[in-house]
C-alpha cells in the first residue's frame, strides 16, 4: 500500500461511522439500591477528581451498595469512548473488591456510531478483569458499530434487536480520493474488522455480509442467523477459554462428566419433550449422582471468578 493510501485508511478508519446520529451516548453506573449516593440509584458522574476522592470503597460495600449494571445509551463517539474507559475504570474496582460478584451485567442501547471508539470499547471488555454479561434489553438495539462491542461480552442476552449494515463515510470529504482510491481503503478496512471479530469466535462472514447492506438500511439477525455468526448467547472464545480453565482446575474428567451429564438434559428437553428443565435435572442426576453430588460445587469453588493467565 503507498504511503497516500495508508494515509488515507488511517482517515477512513477514523472517521467511518455506522449511522446517522443526533446525540452522544449515556454511559453511568446503575446501583442495586436506590439510596445509593445521591439517590436515584445511579453512580455520581465520573470526573477526574471524582476518581480519586469521591470514593470511600469499605463505606460503600458496608452500606450494601454495589452495581447493578454498566450502561451505554446513544450514540458511540470518541467522547463516548473516554467516557466509557472512566467508567470501567470505577467498575472494575468495584468489581476486584466484590469477591461474590461473578459477572459485570452490561446493558446496551445503540445505534451505532464510529467504528474505532466501538472496536477500542470492544477490546476493553475484553481485557477487563470482569466477565461482562451484556444484555440487550426489550425496545432496546445494537445496531451497526455496536456489533463490535457486542461480539466482546463473555455472555450476550437479546430481548430487542441486532443489527447490521454496510459502513459509510459521511464525514469523509469526497475530494479526499478517487473512486478507486475509496474502494481500496475499503478493501483495506475488512480484513482488520474480521481479524477483530475472528478473535472471538465470530465468523468472517459477518463483514462480507454487512458490506452487501446499504449503509441506510438494517438488516436484524434473527436467533438462529446470530448463532450462525457466532455471536450467540455464549461468546465462543470465553466459553473455550472457561473450559480450559475447568480442565486445569478441576480435570478432564470432571469437564467430560459435565458434557454428559448436561447432554442428558438437552436430549431430555429436546427428543423425550419434557420441557421442565426440574424434571429432566432428575433424569441427570440419577444417570450421573457424582456430579451434582459434590463435583460440581468443588470445581466451582476452586474456579477463578476473574480473567487471568493460567498457562
Amino acid at each position: 500500500m503507498s504511503n497516500l493510501s495508508r494515509a488515507l485508511f488511517t482517515v477512513f478508519l477514523l472517521v467511518t461511522s455506522f449511522g446517522l446520529f443526533a446525540s452522544d451516548a449515556q454511559i453511568y453506573l446503575k446501583l442495586n439500591k436506590e439510596h445509593c449516593f445521591n439517590g436515584d440509584g445511579r453512580f455520581p458522574e465520573i470526573t477526574e477528581e471524582s476518581i480519586s476522592d469521591v470514593l470511600n470503597w469499605t463505606a460503600i460495600l458496608e452500606e450494601g451498595c454495589n452495581i447493578e449494571a454498566l450502561h451505554i445509551e446513544g450514540e458511540i463517539t470518541w467522547e463516548t469512548l473516554q467516557t466509557f474507559r472512566k467508567t470501567l475504570n470505577t467498575a472494575n474496582r468495584f468489581y476486584l473488591l466484590h469477591e461474590s460478584q461473578d459477572y459485570m451485567n452490561f446493558v446496551v442501547d445503540s445505534n451505532g456510531g464510529l467504528i474505532e471508539p466501538a472496536l477500542k470499547i470492544g477490546e476493553m471488555v475484553a481485557n477487563s478483569p470482569a466477565f461482562f454479561a451484556l444484555e440487550v434489553p426489550e425496545e432496546s438495539v445494537c445496531f451497526s458499530s455496536c456489533i463490535f462491542i457486542y461480539a466482546a461480552a463473555e455472555i450476550r442476552n437479546v430481548y430487542g434487536k441486532v443489527g447490521i449494515h454496510r459502513p459509510f463515510t459521511h464525514e469523509l470529504d469526497p475530494s479526499i480520493a478517487s473512486y478507486s482510491e475509496y474502494l481500496s481503503i475499503y478493501k483495506t478496512l475488512t480484513p482488520t474488522l474480521k481479524d477483530y471479530l475472528v478473535k472471538f469466535g465470530v465468523s468472517p462472514k459477518l463483514i462480507d455480509d454487512m458490506n452487501v447492506i446499504p449503509s441506510d438500511e438494517i438488516k436484524i439477525l434473527s436467533l438462529r442467523q446470530r448463532n450462525e455468526y457466532g455471536l450467540g448467547a455464549d461468546n465462543i472464545a470465553a466459553k473455550e477459554y472457561r473450559k480450559a480453565l475447568k480442565i486445569k482446575h478441576c480435570g478432564a474428567d470432571y469437564v467430560d462428566l459435565e458434557r454428559r451429564f448436561h447432554a442428558v438434559i438437552s436430549k431430555c428437553q429436546n427428543e423425550i419433550g419434557f420441557s421442565d428443565y426440574s424434571k429432566c435435572e432428575s433424569f441427570a442426576k440419577t444417570a450421573f449422582p457424582d456430579f451434582r453430588g459434590g463435583r460440581e460445587s468443588r470445581c466451582v469453588e476452586s474456579l477463578p471468578t476473574r480473567k487471568i493467565k493460567f498457562f
